[in-house]
């Protein structure tokens, strides 16, 4: 099976960004620390739902809208807010069998191997990653537990 193409060559070949604009982005990566798909956004190239909606097809995920009134209970309860917090997901739900069903997480990142496979180990459940937005993952998590607790810093 052939490689993925990059991000980058997806967005190209699907004809939402042209060369010049990927140059001009992997220039504003580079310079400010950004992923490609923030500088897409950052430049005006592409709007942040349409970088999303295109991430999800190249990744071969579905792309979620998160609403917290939709997260079920169990999901909720199915992570500790530690490991939410500290890998930024959210569960939403449970499909199938409580016990042997699987995980809907919505992430950033549904191809980080580690958060994935941190998530299946904490619930012993299959997990199916969704893609979603940094920003309302943020506020399905401050709608759930509250405001992350600031951190003291002793003197």
């Amino acid at each position: 099976m052939a490689p993925l193409p990059s991000i980058e060559q997806h967005l190209q070949k699907t004809g939402r960004v042209d060369a010049w604009q990927v140059r001009s982005a992997q220039g504003y990566q580079r310079r400010w620390g950004r992923s490609f798909e923030q500088a897409v956004v950052e430049l005006g190239f592409m709007t942040d739902h349409d970088v999303l909606l295109e991430t999800a097809r190249y990744l071969g995920v579905p792309y979620i809208r998160v609403d917290a009134r939709a997260i079920t209970p169990d999901a909720r309860r199915s992570l500790p807010e530690k490991l939410i917090r500290a890998r930024k997901v959210m569960p939403l739900a449970i499909t199938g069998d409580p016990r042997r069903g699987s995980l809907v997480v919505a992430m950033t990142n549904p191809s980080d191997l580690a958060a994935l496979d941190e998530i299946r180990f904490a619930t012993r459940l299959a997990v199916q990653p969704v893609l979603a937005s940094e920003s309302e993952i943020d506020q399905a998590i401050e709608a759930h537990f509250g405001k992350a607790p600031q951190e003291s810093h002793a003197a």
